[in-house]
């Protein structure tokens, strides 16, 4: 009679032990995936928010060189092209700019520096999105003038309400 006692206490206690893994891993399963889930979705979410952020610094980059570029000193003819290198220079080292240019409508980019330095850059598309009358950033791009990657926030220049040329800013593409 004992013998039957422990071998049901026996099954019973393997019975309820097999069950209690089952549900276990069943619900370890359940949560797990809940967690994936939710760290999915808060991945997402972040993305959308950094996506976010970067549009706005990308609009408020193309609203500033956009000013520059309608500021009376870019073509105002009056002024030296060594003042226009000093103000735009101050402009650049306190925004974070590497350099401004000015390209006319054929490309002739000419770079706001005290070597006045000319580069063609009328196959660039930022340019070539410029002169038709949008205000673009650049993919990463080989710079012309130093080699390195770099990012062009474009803009078109108007004079009497017509596009004659880009006003552009270059800045460092691998921060």
């Amino acid at each position: 009679m004992t013998l039957i006692k422990y071998r049901l206490a026996y099954i019973f206690t393997s019975v309820i032990l097999i069950l209690l893994i089952g549900l276990g891993g069943i619900l370890l399963a359940i949560v797990m995936q809940g967690i994936r889930k939710d760290t999915y979705q808060n991945l997402m979410n972040m993305a959308q928010q950094e996506a976010q952020y970067i549009q706005a610094l990308i609009e408020e980059r193309l609203i500033y060189v956009n000013s520059l570029a309608e500021s009376d000193i870019l073509l105002d003819d009056t002024i030296s092209f060594d003042e226009k290198v000093a103000y735009f220079e101050k402009e650049a080292k306190a925004t974070g700019y590497q350099v401004f240019a000015y390209a006319d409508s054929n490309g002739e980019a000419t770079f706001f520096t005290k070597d006045h330095q000319k580069v063609d850059v009328s196959l660039r598309s930022y340019f070539q999105e410029a002169l038709k009358g949008n205000a673009n950033v650049s993919d990463l791009l080989i710079s012309y003038s130093t080699g390195e990657l770099s990012l062009y926030y474009a803009v078109p220049v108007y004079k009497e309400r017509e596009i004659v040329g880009a006003f552009f800013g270059r800045r460092d593409g691998t921060v």
